[in-house]
């Protein structure tokens, strides 16, 4: 049987145990809740019913009592409530009572005995209402019949009294029941717990002793393998994964065996072409130590080669950068005129823009006077007008005298119109005057800005072929500049590449005295297997 078979029946011994042990413990449980839910409905619930339903019983009889000793205080209505407060608790009890006769747990006993209570319950609902109806009344009467209803009460209040009694004997066996049930539960648990516990513990014991066993040997062959003794003859008897493992163990012996066997011979060859390669890597050596030397005048050589190169390139640099600033400013000396150039057009087009306005508002001027000249003749007509107005007043005598008043009114207003109307074409006059002064002034600036572009294009376009001349120089000197940067580089490259040569040398030199090192190492790792394998007995 394999390891893998073995444990895992040792893991299904130990599931069967625990089912074992969660069955019994569910079944107990269970028996426990039955037995607990018992106590609780038909113990304590059915007593709690009765009880409540007797202490209903009883609050209705105090409180019929209590009204009859103080109903000579009430008035109707007050009498009315109490009445409905005794009766609600009769209610109350007869309604609690019906509902424990109806529910499905009770005995046929506890049934019949609610059953034949229901009807002295109703009478006595019944006496406790006409005896309070009689009270208001007759009060002797209304008590005598409350006397009567008592008897009632207590042969009710009797029975009631058995019946809890038997409710809570009955609880009390059934607590004493669900008591020992949860005894017999434990007991059992405890029982099944400990022979699952002894069960696992055995079939433990006996599968680890064949697990661990082979396990044992072959952790004792490993360890003479691991001692260096490939001598030892290893027993293979199982075929489970320790047979494997001893198997493998077997074979790695065998392939251990011939391994050495081979390396010690193989060592003895190694440590002789390990004296030869140590002569040859010092030969080596000291060849390149001779081209290291070489080397090094050859960097030194194109090195000076280099630094003059690079001052050329320097100065051709400089010329270049200077005769660019050149051609920088002569570039902003055309975006100056340039600019120059467009606002003065701008202002030539403003000005002119401007003389242009001003001729139309001396045209609108003479329109102005025209209509000025109309308003004067106009003012005119109607100062003549209101003089033959003031005769004809005249002429009426005291009845025109109101009319001549408006005509002298009109005729001032006429004379202000008249003034005012001079003053305004004095005004034009001045402003006729003005505008064509301005006009002529502005035409002669307007003529100057124009020579004025002229000039600033003239200045323009020789600017631009001096840059012109400019960039040619330019180009001729990055031409330069760039041969000689492209030598510069060359001979920098030259003098890096004769640099690594030597560096390359150098590694060489440290690689091939490193390589004789670790071959004279090897050598002696060589002697110090040579003597590790011989401690191997094969």
């Amino acid at each position: 049987m394999s390891i893998k078979a073995k444990m895992f029946l040792l893991a299904l011994g130990a599931v069967a145990m625990v089912l074992l042990l969660g069955i019994s413990s569910l079944f107990g449980i269970r028996t426990l809740q039955q037995a607990l839910d018992d106590v609780a409905v038909k113990g304590i619930g059915h007593s709690q019913a009765l009880s409540e339903a007797n202490s209903k019983l009883f609050a209705a009889n105090l409180s019929a009592y209590r009204l009859f000793a103080t109903m000579v205080n009430f008035d109707a209505a007050r009498i009315q409530a109490e009445t409905a407060t005794v009766l609600g608790h009769a209610d109350g009890a007869i309604k609690i009572l019906k509902d424990m006769e109806e529910r499905s747990d009770l005995q046929a006993e506890e049934r019949q005995t609610l059953a034949e209570l229901a009807e002295p319950l109703a009478q006595y609902r019944k006496l406790i209402a006409q005896a309070i109806d009689m009270a208001e009344s007759d009060l002797p009467s209304g008590t005598g019949m409350m006397q009567a209803a008592d008897k009632r009460f207590l042969k009710i209040k009797e029975e009631l009294g058995k019946m809890i009694d038997d409710q809570k004997a009955e609880s009390n066996a059934l607590t004493v029941a669900a008591t020992a049930a949860g005894d017999r539960s434990i007991t059992t648990s405890a029982v099944v717990f400990l022979v699952s516990l002894i069960g696992c513990a055995a079939v433990s014991f006996i599968l680890s002793g064949k697990i661990v066993g082979p396990l044992l040997d072959a952790i004792r062959t490993a360890r003479s393998i691991a001692g260096g003794d490939l001598t030892n003859r290893i027993e293979i008897s199982g075929k489970d994964e320790t047979g494997d493992l001893l198997r493998a163990l077997a074979d790695m012996q065998t392939n251990l065996r011939s391994l050495i066997g081979q390396i010690e011979a193989n060592v003895q060859q190694t440590a002789t072409s390990c004296s030869l390669m140590s002569s040859a890597f010092q030969n080596i050596n000291q060849s390149v130590h001779a081209q290291n030397d070489a080397t090094a005048a050859v960097a030194a050589a194109i090195e000076e080669m280099s630094v003059s190169i690079t001052s050329i390139h320097d100065n051709a640099s400089h010329a270049l950068s200077a005769n660019r600033k050149s051609a920088e400013f002569a570039s902003q000396g055309v975006r100056v005129t340039q600019s120059a150039s467009a606002e003065m057009l701008k202002i030539s087009a403003t000005v002119k823009d401007a003389a242009e306005v001003i001729e139309r508002v001396g045209q609108q001027t003479n329109e102005i006077s025209s209509i000025v000249k109309t308003i004067r003749e106009v003012a005119d007509q109607t100062n003549l007008l209101a003089l033959n107005a003031a005769i004809e007043a005249a002429r009426a005598g005291e009845s025109g005298r109101g009319f001549a008043v408006v005509a002298d009114e009109v005729r001032k207003l006429a004379e202000k119109t008249t003034s005012s109307s001079e003053e305004i074409r004095r005004m034009i006059e001045a402003v006729q005057l003005s505008s064509g002064n301005a006009v002529d002034t502005i035409r002669q600036m307007v003529n100057q800005m124009e020579i004025t572009a002229s000039h600033a294009a003239n200045a323009q376009e020789a600017i631009e072929r001096i840059q012109a001349s400019s960039k040619q120089s330019e180009g001729h000197a990055q031409d330069i500049a760039a041969a000689l940067g492209e030598h510069s580089s060359t001979s920098h490259l030259i003098a890096q590449q004769v640099e690594n040569i030597t560096c390359m040398s150098n590694e060489n030199a440290q690689s091939i005295a490193q390589a004789g090192q670790a071959m004279q190492e090897f050598e002696d790792k060589a002697g110090i297997l040579n003597t590790a394998v011989k401690n191997f007995k094969i």
